[in-house]
């Protein structure tokens, strides 16, 4: 058996080691964030304010907990981060059309941050403004009650996501009426107006394919967006269901969230091995070297 030098043996070892640490490191590196929905919004006839039906109820919300939004998750994957992750939680989740009014709304992104009008947290006398979202991810109004998901390659006209051409832009509403009650006592129904709710591209081609998934048991609408960075890492994110009972609105940060932790890559711990072991070798053979020494 060849003697391996000792100089080649620590070359190795640390070769091997420094190689495994490398491609652990490279496992995963994505940042988190976590939107909490602290945000109401104008337009409510409804509720919260003196002079509205329920001047004494939570403006945050209208027409009882099945529209209720809690949170909204958010993190970067994929290789080199180009696919973003968008979970929103809601008790809406599955529930499209169960009422026979609302649907899903598209999630819409602003790349150029902004203030709502007002006051925060809450900001109960903002409304949506033309020019404020440059980016929406379509995806069916009314796909069904329960769980659902979709998939939308780039350059479909169906859905996916868009640059937002602001006439496009659809606004709040139940059954295609735009003003809420009692504004308007043919329309019957209380809800948010003004407020963005749906996207029609209108035969433009998605700039950006990805998937979207309803967990009616988890209360999830989760959506994959394949956007090799169009969006970057920090933006305004929104979402809300057609009639805008409930609307979640903040500013996300990837690039100060939250650090998630790297999952080694079982390829990785072979060499990992390997180099740790060459290390134990040279400790074991300088321990035997000194004790004949010493003898």
């Amino acid at each position: 058996m060849t003697k391996i030098p000792k100089r080649i043996l620590v070359r190795i070892a640390c070769s091997g080691l420094a190689a495994g640490i490398a491609v652990v490191g490279l496992a995963s590196s994505s940042r988190a964030d976590t939107l909490i929905d602290t945000y109401w919004g104008g337009g409510n006839t409804y509720s919260g304010s003196p002079g509205t039906a329920y001047p004494n109820v939570s403006g945050d919300l209208i027409g009882g907990s099945t529209y209720d939004i809690f949170s909204a998750d958010v993190q970067r994957t994929g290789a080199g981060n180009n696919t973003l992750q968008v979970t929103i939680n809601t008790n809406y989740a599955g529930m499209a059309g169960v009422d026979g009014l609302t649907g899903y709304g598209a999630l819409f992104f602003s790349t150029k941050i902004f203030t709502p009008t007002g006051t925060g947290p809450q900001y109960a006398a903002d409304s949506y403004t033309p020019g404020r979202f440059n980016y929406a991810f379509v995806m069916p109004q009314n796909p069904g009650s329960g769980n659902q998901s979709g998939n939308y390659a780039a350059g479909s006209t169906a859905g996916g996501l868009f640059q937002v051409a602001e006439n496009n832009v659809v606004l709040s509403n139940v059954n295609g009426t735009t003003t809420t009650y009692p504004t308007n006592p043919n329309a019957g129904y209380y809800f948010r107006q003004g407020q963005a709710v749906q996207y029609d591209p209108n035969g433009a081609a998605a700039i950006a394919g990805g998937s979207w998934t309803v967990d009616a048991l988890a209360q999830t609408i989760a959506f994959s967006i394949v956007d090799n960075g169009i969006l970057g890492n920090d933006f305004m994110l929104y979402w809300t269901m057609t009639c805008a009972n409930d609307i979640i609105l903040g500013e996300v940060s990837l690039s100060g969230g939250q650090q998630l932790t790297a999952t080694p890559l079982p390829a990785a711990l072979p060499l990992f091995a390997t180099g740790l072991g060459a290390l134990g070798l040279l400790g074991w053979r300088r321990k035997r070297k000194a004790a004949a020494l010493a003898a």
